[in-house]
């Protein structure tokens, strides 16, 4: 057909009705307006073309556009499968959750002084920070910190946020037990819709929804989560926890995403939901490779015969020997096997017949696909929020190239830190904190009066202002880190605190208490002549002279 005939025929139609054209000519005559947009002239010299934008340049390269609807079960299925079949999803995966978590995230109590001295003006936060730390420290190594005391509340935090990376979010349940905060994670798999329907009544009559075992509020807030339970009566196959205490408004579960799509989105992302075909395409890949290999290997050469050669298979004979043991020719002396063949160790050479030749089979595909493997992986990796260096535990770039993928990666990892913390180490410190100040055992006095008896929101947020901070990235050349670190301190850019927790060497007030009973003890059992100097010479001319304070 004839493109413009047809459009000229649309056109002819313009004059018509709307409810007298057909789909087709409708469907026509919408392509003609976008392909003869508007024009109209606004005081310029050429007429000013109003065009509508969709992404493309050109009509029709695109196709139509797409809303996605993330299917989350199956996404968290795929998800899985994907981390137990391919070593580069689960490489990727341990080494994410690894470098976040590492042995477990460590508290800064820091109290809002100026705001609780209106309250308590005699705050001493120091023992209030150091005594709700220890508490913090002792308990997050301890397996009654969880429900089910099979993990501490350190080790739970990693398989709390694996979880959440792999199959797209969990739960996290905290309770009040035997005198002490505890911890749950609930895979994604087990939040579902209920399959009691007096469940999604009891809903809808409180104005709620329930949407994949999620109860949203009016607001679409998370009211409470479904629980599937390993029960075969129908009222007991799910539990509802609820988000927020009735009593004490304390939360009380959380729901931890991976990642979101839409920002609307009841149900979290895998980490890889993107790479998911490439992951598996290339284990695929890996696993033809090593298949090909194997069977090129059981046959270790043939026969390539030219137009000279009368097709006859030089192995034949000795083939039949080895299959019915028995010899077709007489057995000959050393001396006359030694005329014949060339012998070798365990090997023997073969005579060829007339224009044949034996060939081995040969494959350079195993050589190349270590580089194909890394070119790929570079690309997942960045998807998921990892350089590759660390996901791959290849570190075979240049220093400043190295430097700089390890500051890109702490920043990453201070943002994902923080935002797990959010959800799984704050609402614990907060029970926490709150149970230790009531028992006697973190002293304050401010904290009944405004935050228990008044409810004063912005007191208690400045009592339980805290920080939880991960190991970092270890240095290339931790000999420039920590002269760095001491620059900052003498000139008063950095704190000692900051600088330890930077270069991974512990609490530094721990640090200052033990180096001062070292000295003390250096000082009684070594004399002065044999005590080394503070600084070595050789790193003396690389550090500024430390401020001397004047009057």
């Amino acid at each position: 057909m004839d493109i413009k005939k047809g459009i000229n025929t649309v056109v002819s139609f313009f004059n018509r009705g709307e409810q007298e054209l057909t789909h087709s000519e409708r469907l026509a005559q919408s392509a003609v307006s976008l392909m003869q947009p508007e024009a109209t002239n606004r005081g310029s010299e050429y007429l000013i073309y109003d065009k509508n934008v969709d992404g493309e340049r050109e009509f029709g390269s695109l196709g139509a556009p797409s809303y996605y609807n993330m299917l989350h079960e199956s996404l968290s299925a795929r998800s899985w499968e994907l981390y137990a079949d391919s070593d580069i999803a689960k490489m990727i995966i341990d080494q994410y959750v690894e470098w976040i978590i590492g042995q477990g995230l460590k508290l800064e109590s820091e109290p809002n002084v100026k705001i609780i001295e209106k309250y308590e003006p005699n705050f001493d936060s120091e023992d209030f920070s150091k005594s709700i730390e220890n508490i913090y420290t002792l308990l997050s190594d301890d397996f009654s910190s969880t429900h089910s005391e099979i993990e501490t509340f350190n080790t739970l935090s990693a398989e709390g946020i694996k979880s959440a990376k792999i199959g797209g979010d969990c739960v996290i349940i905290f309770r009040y037990e035997d005198g002490s905060p505890t911890i749950e994670i609930v895979d994604g798999r087990d939040v579902s819709d209920p399959s009691d329907m007096k469940m999604f009544e009891a809903a809808e009559e409180k104005g709620h929804r329930i949407v994949m075992g999620v109860e949203l509020g009016k607001k679409d807030e998370h009211v409470a989560y479904y629980i599937r339970q390993d029960e075969e009566e129908i009222e007991k196959q799910y539990k509802r926890v609820e988000v927020k205490g009735k009593k004490t408004g304390r939360v009380q579960a959380k729901m931890y995403y991976g990642s979101k799509y839409r920002v609307n989105d009841v149900r979290g992302l895998p980490l890889y939901a993107a790479s998911i075909e490439r992951l598996k395409g290339l284990d695929r890949y890996v696993e033809a490779i090593i298949s090909g290999t194997e069977e090129r290997a059981k046959i270790p050469f043939f026969t390539e015969h030219n137009h000279f050669s009368d097709g006859s298979d030089p192995l034949a004979k000795g083939l039949i020997e080895a299959t019915t043991q028995e010899s077709t020719t007489p057995v000959l002396s050393f001396d006359a096997v030694n005329k014949n063949l060339k012998l070798t160790y365990n090997k023997q050479a073969i005579n060829m017949p007339p224009g044949s030749t034996l060939k081995a089979i040969e494959s350079t595909m195993e050589l190349r696909v270590g580089e194909f493997l890394k070119d790929n992986a570079v690309y997942i990796c960045a998807a998921c929020g990892i350089p590759y260096e660390f996901a791959l535990m290849l570190y075979t770039d240049s220093f400043s190239a190295s430097r700089m993928a390890t500051q890109s990666f702490q920043h990453k990892l201070d943002t994902e830190t923080k935002r797990f913390a959010l959800y799984y180490h704050k609402p614990y410190y907060d029970i926490l904190l709150e149970t230790e100040i009531l028992k006697g055992n973190v002293k304050t006095d401010g904290y009944f009066k405004g935050v228990i008896q008044e409810g004063n929101k912005i007191l208690k947020l400045a009592y339980h202002n805290a920080r939880f901070t991960g190991s970092k990235v270890p240095s290339a050349d931790p000999s420039k880190d920590v002269k760095a670190s001491v620059m900052k301190i003498q000139n008063y850019l950095s704190t000692i605190a900051k600088e330890s927790e930077s270069l991974n060497t512990g609490n530094s007030t721990v640090n200052i208490e033990r180096l001062g009973k070292e000295y003390e003890q250096i000082k009684k059992h070594i004399p002065i002549e044999n005590q080394a100097p503070t600084n070595a010479d050789s790193d003396k001319s690389e550090f500024p002279q430390e401020p001397k304070a004047t009057d």
